[in-house]
């Protein structure tokens, strides 16, 4: 069951931060295109799970990749 309760053609605010992760680089409005679950298996087995967005970006008329906790809803 996913942990977020964003739906593809939801309208968002985007936030692109710099590398440090601290620091918000751009920010704006966008909708989300598509959303991909991804698994993983830890070394101790433990089996983790995350969501990556697409996320069309209206002012930059392109599509970035998220992570959830770089959009929220509207």
């Amino acid at each position: 069951m996913p942990r977020h309760d964003f739906v593809v053609g939801q309208l968002v605010k985007w936030y692109e931060y710099y590398a440090d992760g601290d620091i918000v680089k751009d920010a704006g409005t966008g909708v989300i295109v598509d959303a991909k679950t991804h698994f993983y298996k830890s070394t101790g087995g433990s089996v983790y799970e995350y969501t990556n967005f697409e996320v069309y970006r209206n002012k930059n008329n392109d599509i970035i990749t998220l992570n959830e906790n770089d959009i929220e809803s509207l």
